[in-house]
């Protein structure tokens, strides 16, 4: 019993050290329009927070999303993840084997 423990164990950790962390490259992102707008209209940047992650279909591929919150909605910076690997999505980044 206490071999198949420990070479649990180890399997384990073989698996968690091959685990790469991949986290959302901002803490805050500043997001503003940036298409040109007439006068006498302005616009204000907004600086939102980090919300959260998702993984979520971007043209049929899974994409790692990060949400900030700005003027009232959701904004995301997104990504592929790594070639042949499966992510999950975490508080602030991903994990992917």
């Amino acid at each position: 019993m206490r071999m198949v423990l420990v070479i649990c164990i180890c399997l384990l950790a073989a698996a968690a050290a091959h685990a790469q962390v991949i986290p959302c490259p901002l803490t805050q992102a500043r997001t503003e329009i940036v298409t040109p707008i007439p006068a006498p209209w302005w616009q204000t940047p907004q600086v939102g927070h980090l919300t959260g992650t998702a993984i979520e279909p971007i043209g049929g591929v899974p994409t790692l999303v990060c949400k900030y919150w700005a003027y009232g909605h959701d904004v995301s910076i997104m990504r592929l993840p790594p070639k042949g690997r499966t992510c999950v999505a975490t508080k602030t980044g991903f994990i992917c084997k």
